[in-house]
């Protein structure tokens, strides 16, 4: 009876544990397809509106995600397609599957499907379905309706799916998840070490979190200081610049606790405005994150907020329909501060000033202008443009630009950073890529100008050619055409600038949980997060201690019999019996009577 009831109060709590879904159809996950006709019994030609009693009427648009299990381009891109798959809770619309083109190559090709790795869409016409017939009862046919194959990151997957929903391919009943809900469905994917692949950088930092420290103090320190001018009052134009840079913290910073904790709700009249089309020619990227499909098209969807009643949420992205709410972001609400109490509402928050007592991981300060709180900026910009999307990297360059001007204390560095920002076309640099080798550019070229000063020591060109040796060029590398690599100069030829992108992303996106940044960041490599496995374990141990300690009470138990009536029965005789002797050996018998 005790095991009964221990394994009735553990299957809730399991249950509980496991489950993360509320009501509604529970998202399938991605559908191996193991054998030839699979492709055509389950996706093209199905026979049956249900697939193992799943949805699989003629209303499912599939998306089949074609791959080679040696393709490191197709493992990239796998995380992605795998959470869409567990996270898309709407499997009566939409359904998910993977088909091994190595294993089925001629079926592949038959599809027209040449390069990998790609994924289509396949959808009936339902338009031209005879009329006054049940889902059930047509003969359907799935036809390729759109495809991706694109840059390999997963802020491109998850808006080629959308657009597809734009254009009436998908059904818009399908709710997607939030950013920050794919990118730890794509860490828990990735924890299972399925789809590791080769990185650009040679050696890893020995502390590759150190620099979270760095753009933490920094983050604080950049709230802080050289924030008041003049009065001692912040407000108008000053402010908003200042609310903006916390805006872009909100959306970039690798924490989703720091990230809500920056989330502000602000009405800024003149905020990111919408930008024309912006076509993007080919980019030198690695052949494993090309773009194989013409230049993109990009807009980007940042309304400006004209008026009181358009606010949004930090958090989330402009224009994106979310009401603004109460912030953890002591910023929000007010229109002037008195330095004082902004300063205090700060500390409050957490904001600690730089001072001796400071910890510091990768920027530990050494010789004058080496580390401390310019190294750790440097990381904070490089950490936010790696962390932000297709969309919004630009904006966030311009953001930073803002803030270097108005708010750095050095006002001969914002002044030499301002004029790169003019010299090297800083304002037109839109794609993520873009906006990311910009910084670099700028970084390296201000190394370069450090070194001539006699106060500065240390400043080299990042990467080292040590750190990562596919960052340099191979000719530069082995001397030919004339180009020989400097550790102390920035010269653009001798850099593989595709893979200098690449090297940002895996070096500064270490324990993110951003979406973009878990493209690139793998868990499973460094052992860093905490395993669905190691959950199902840990659950399954204390299901175990529970059925050992019940057990254990049941063989107490049995040791311990209770007497049965008879023995009680026995007991009271043999107790009378006891008595009747006692009596004897006090009353004289007959004979003693008789003698005395």
């Amino acid at each position: 009876m005790m095991l009964i009831m221990a394994l009735s109060m553990s299957v809730p709590l399991i249950s509980q544990l496991l489950s993360k879904e509320g009501s509604g159809p529970r998202p399938m996950g991605v559908t191996q397809l193991k054998e030839i006709n699979d492709m055509y019994k389950i996706v093209l030609r199905p026979t049956s509106p249900k697939l193992r009693g799943t949805p699989n009427d003629p209303t499912v648009v599939w998306a089949v995600y074609f791959f080679k299990p040696y393709c490191g381009a197709c493992r990239r891109i796998r995380p992605i397609v795998e959470a869409l798959a567990s996270t898309v809770n709407h499997t009566e619309h939409l359904r998910f599957a993977a088909i091994d083109c190595v294993k089925f190559r001629v079926l592949c090709t038959r599809e027209g499907v040449e390069t990998y790795p790609r994924i289509r869409l396949y959808k009936a016409d339902l338009q031209n379905a005879p009329k006054g017939k049940e889902l059930s009862e047509i003969n359907m046919v799935r036809k390729f309706v759109t495809e991706w194959q694109g840059m390999l990151i997963a802020y491109e997957v998850v808006a080629w799916i959308k657009s597809a929903q734009a254009q009436g391919h998908i059904s818009k009943a399908v709710n997607w998840p939030e950013d920050d809900a794919l990118a730890t469905a794509m860490l828990k994917y990735k924890e299972r070490g399925e789809v590791q692949v080769d990185g650009v950088t040679t050696i890893l930092p020995k502390d590759p979190a150190g620099f979270i420290k760095d753009i933490q103090n920094s983050m604080y320190m950049s709230l802080l200081d050289a924030v008041f001018k003049g009065d001692g009052s912040l407000t108008g134009a000053r402010l908003a610049s200042l609310l903006k840079w916390v805006q872009m913290l909100a959306a970039t910073y690798p924490s989703a606790e720091m990230r809500a904790r920056s989330t502000l709700t602000h009405c800024l009249e003149d905020h990111l405005r919408p930008l024309p089309p912006v076509a993007l020619g080919p980019l030198n990227l690695p052949s494993e994150l090309s773009a194989l499909t013409p230049p993109l098209q990009l807009r980007f969807p940042f309304p400006s907020l004209q008026g009181p009643d358009q606010c949004w949420r930090g958090g989330g992205q402009p224009g994106g329909g979310e009401q603004a709410d109460r912030s953890a972001h002591p910023l929000a609400g007010e229109t002037r501060w008195k330095q004082d109490k902004y300063e205090a509402a700060l500390r409050e928050w957490g904001a600690l000033e730089i001072d001796e007592t400071t910890e510091w991981g990768w920027c530990q300060p050494g010789a004058p202008g080496v580390g401390g709180y310019p190294c750790g900026l440097w990381l904070l910009f490089h950490t936010c443009i790696a962390n932000a999307d297709k969309y919004s990297a630009g904006a966030h360059l311009k953001t930073i630009h803002t803030w270097v001007k108005k708010f750095f204390g050095c006002s001969e560095c914002a002044s030499h950073f301002d004029q790169m920002w003019e010299a090297q076309d800083g304002a037109n640099q839109r794609s993520h890529p873009d906006a990311a080798l910009w910084l670099w550019r700028a970084h390296n070229m201000v190394n370069e100008r450090l070194l001539k000063d006699p106060d500065n020591t240390g400043k080299e060109q990042w990467p080292s050619l040590p750190v990562c040796e596919s960052c340099y060029k191979q000719e530069a590398r082995n001397g030919s055409a004339g180009i020989a690599i400097s550790s102390t100069a920035f010269k653009p030829a001798q850099w593989e600038q595709g893979n200098v992108f690449v090297f940002i992303q895996e070096t500064l996106c270490y324990g993110s949980d951003t979406l973009t940044c878990a493209q690139f960041y793998d868990p499973s490599m460094d052992g860093s997060a905490s395993s669905g496995l190691w959950w199902l374990i840990a659950i399954l141990v204390i299901l175990i201690v529970l059925v050992g300690l019940c057990c254990l009470l049941l063989l107490m138990g049995a040791e311990e019999e209770p007497p049965s009536t008879a023995t009680a029965a026995d007991a009271d005789a043999a107790g009378a019996a006891d008595e009747s002797t006692d009596a004897g050996s006090e009353a004289p018998t007959a004979e003693e009577k008789k003698g005395q």
